[in-house]
């Protein structure tokens, strides 16, 4: 999973003009269209679509029906039907502007950037002190990267409307990305000011503390956050992220668990959960949880592969080749899926699915070392072990710190009885080796061939580890 980054909040500005003057006419058709208003001020978009739908069939030309339904068409997420309801305005009414904002943010929503950038810009054209447009249009030039224009338009909206919160937060976003990180705290701190409160800004805030190191603020940031909103469930992770980047997994842990009582479907909460887990070596409750993952988003590859190295580390290969199919189904170029599949039906003794997986991972990498040490194990497994060996020092000499494949040299060495040959490579390797797994492969070999007159390589091996944890692996192996 790696270290999980806070949530940026760059939409916050791109606000589409969802707030509906109430028309104040006395015809039958205006008395329609303020029922349909206050409608849609309750939340009842389906009932206000209707009435306005009903006026359009006897007025299709009527600009307000029109662009009211490109806006409900919009809040729900249709955002083809609202392009043509708001297509129909422009002709309608070519110079209001906030119908080329909402067209911009629907393009700006399908990274459709430069297109939004030219709608934005006509909607300033038209209504040069329209704030909102100009902090969407500077939001473009942020994702654009071109940070000097999106600083030049979000100065105007801040001049246009002092007040204004976003053009701060935004301006401090822009700060943040050149890495003048105390200009972004004052920024954002500036915005707070304007918007007490707002969760955006402080998530904003938290972030740059943890950027500079002050652990502390940030986590009171979002514990005051957090108090004020206790059900938020996108805020509880936020505050979870945090601690798993400062690595308390043991507050992340109890976040997490808040998280989803918020919210149970909640999938990068319970998927960092089942991380922690697998961590703290908690491997049963780590799986549970994938497997809910998995009933909900059964084709995820990253879930079933998860799923499919716990299975296979508790000693369940049998079990795990289906999750491997299944993210195989996903993403059927996968080096990393085909090795495992291969592993395990070499574990399986099915040689020849083995090795149909193996030359396929070869076929699209042919210099990967996981591959080429794979088919060497199929090598051994034949106990070709002249071709192993060859094989395996080609890898080597490849990929000098590759570990596993000095530890396969050594495995094959010890299988072909050329002990003497496997204690000199020990010798020679661990002087040189960095990757602390290879100890331990090491000392499993040790057991497997219950070695008893090589104590003092085992210690070797184990004293030039600095990695505590994986000497006391080491030493559970071989007593």
């Amino acid at each position: 999973m790696g270290r999980c980054r806070i949530i940026k909040y760059l939409s916050v500005l791109l606000l589409v003009c969802l707030i509906l003057s109430e028309p104040c006419f006395a015809s039958e058709t205006d008395r329609q269209l303020s029922e349909a208003f206050g409608l849609f001020r309750q939340g009842k978009l389906t009932q206000a679509f209707e009435i306005y739908q009903n006026i359009l069939k006897h007025e299709p030309e009527n600009f307000y029906a029109n662009f009211s339904c490109g806006v409900i068409c919009q809040t729900l997420g249709d955002n083809r039907q609202a392009l043509e309801y708001f297509d129909k305005c422009t002709i309608i009414k070519p110079d209001y502007a906030p119908v080329y904002n909402n067209i911009g943010w629907i393009l700006f929503t399908e990274n459709k950037y430069n297109e939004a950038q030219i709608y934005f810009l006509k909607a300033v054209k038209l209504d040069s002190g329209y704030v909102l447009a100009y902090n969407n249009l500077g939001i473009v030039f942020i994702q654009k990267n071109e940070l000097e224009l999106a600083s030049l338009v979000l100065q105007k909206a801040k001049q246009l409307d002092p007040a204004d919160f976003y053009a701060y937060n935004n301006l401090g976003l822009i700060a943040e990305k050149q890495g003048k990180t105390d200009e972004a705290e004052k920024l954002f701190n500036e915005a707070l000011v304007r918007s007490p409160g707002n969760p955006a800004v402080r998530i904003n805030l938290s972030r740059i503390y943890t950027t500079q190191g002050k652990w502390g603020r940030a986590v009171d940031e979002m514990n005051r956050l957090t108090a004020e909103k206790p059900d938020s469930a996108s805020i509880s992770f936020t505050l979870a992220s945090l601690y798993f980047e400062m690595g308390d997994f043991v507050k992340c842990r109890k976040v997490l668990s808040k998280t989803l009582r918020i919210k149970p479907e909640h999938f990068k909460a319970r998927e960092m959960l089942a991380y922690i887990l697998k961590k703290n070596g908690n491997t049963k409750e780590a799986l549970e949880q994938l497997l809910i993952l998995n009933s909900r988003s059964p084709e995820n590859f990253r879930i079933n592969m998860e799923i499919s190295t716990l299975l296979i580390e508790g000693d369940k290969p049998v079990q795990a080749l289906p999750f491997i199919r299944k993210a195989l189904k996903s993403v059927p170029d996968s080096v990393k899926a085909l090795n495992l599949e291969g592993s395990v039906c070499l574990q399986m003794k099915d040689v020849k699915s083995a090795m149909k997986s193996f030359n396929k991972a070869l076929s699209l990498n042919p210099d990967e070392p996981l591959t080429l040490c794979n088919i060497a194990r199929v090598r051994i497994f034949e106990k070709k072990y002249s071709e192993a060996g060859a094989l395996l020092e080609q890898v080597v000499s490849r990929h000098p710190d590759y570990g596993y494949a000095k530890y396969l040299i050594i495995f094959n060495l010890f299988c072909s009885n050329q002990r003497v040959k496997a204690n000199k490579k020990i010798e020679d390797y661990v002087r040189t080796e960095t990757d602390c797994e290879f100890a331990r492969h090491v000392c499993r070999i040790f057991k497997h061939y219950a070695v008893k007159d090589n104590s003092d390589l085992v210690l070797l091996v184990i004293s030039v580890k600095t990695n505590h944890e994986l000497q006391r692996k080491c030493q559970k192996v071989v007593e």
